[in-house]
């Protein structure tokens, strides 16, 4: 079919990509991706910030870059949100459809599970924010896009390895990469977990001076000293190999240090 072989345009939609690994996958994608035809759409909740990242990219090379602004954490939001980065009206002129599902948040992480106080609406922000829209947005995707989704969990070690102090945000990120299992069993799309390792950004010295449990506080700081945290960018240059050669197995939960360099 000589209109399927003239389809390759794919497109690249990154949520929270307004800094910190969110805006390094939208730079690592655009290198990744030079020589094909691709269009981008980025997400974040600072419109400022994320003309930087839009910035960033179209130095590469000029792109048709999309910017969407909205709170993912507000329910009242998220239907528009989900119609404008996962169902896009001319999403039948791509061949590939590529979801970066990065957004998120690292929840009170300041107190251990007996010290949480009743604010089930903080709770409920936080889930909001980190599940159940990560579920609209991705199922919505996938719906979409069909076969031609790849879908991307930017997960974290929490995940798989319980520590102290993480309660909530390791709940999150283990269910994100259970969603992403089930997916991959359902052979709807292709679909991955990534654990980006441990980030020199902003969020990762929040950690290091909030974390309730002092002996991970205390490693976090030690890396930090040792310039053994890593670079966002490096990072998203390994996953952009990862998704652009496509062979990972299905469903898989896959570290930054499982991977080679790039």
């Amino acid at each position: 079919n000589l209109c399927t072989l003239e389809m390759s345009k794919t497109l690249i939609v990154i949520t929270g990509a307004s800094r910190g690994f969110g805006r390094s996958c939208a730079v690592a994608f655009a290198e990744k991706y030079i020589e094909e035809e691709v269009e981008i759409i980025l997400h974040g909740r600072d419109e400022a910030s994320l003309e930087e990242t839009v910035r960033q990219v179209t130095a590469i090379r000029p792109l048709k870059v999309t910017t969407v602004i909205g709170d993912l954490g507000v329910a009242a939001q998220l239907p528009g949100l989900v119609q404008q980065l996962a169902q896009p009206s001319n999403a039948g002129e791509y061949s590939t459809g590529i979801l970066i599902d990065n957004a998120g948040s690292l929840g009170n992480i300041g107190v251990g599970p007996g010290e949480y106080d009743a604010d089930l609406e903080q709770l409920g922000q936080f889930m909001q924010f980190n599940l159940t829209s990560f579920v609209a947005i991705t199922n919505a995707f996938v719906a979409t896009f069909k076969a031609r989704a790849v879908v991307v969990n930017v997960s974290s070690l929490l995940a798989v390895k319980a520590l102290p102090g993480w309660s909530c945000y390791a709940l999150a990120k283990a269910g994100r990469d259970q969603y992403i299992k089930v997916i991959a069993e359902e052979k709807v799309c292709r679909a991955v977990s990534y654990g980006p390792g441990p980030l020199d950004t902003a969020m990762q010295e929040t950690v290091r001076t909030t974390l309730a449990d002092p002996t991970g506080r205390e490693t976090f700081a030690t890396m930090h000293r040792e310039n053994r945290l890593l670079s966002p960018l490096d990072s998203a240059r390994k996953l952009a190999v990862l998704v652009h050669r496509n062979q990972f197995e299905n469903g898989a939960h896959i570290d930054f240090f499982e991977l080679p360099a790039p």
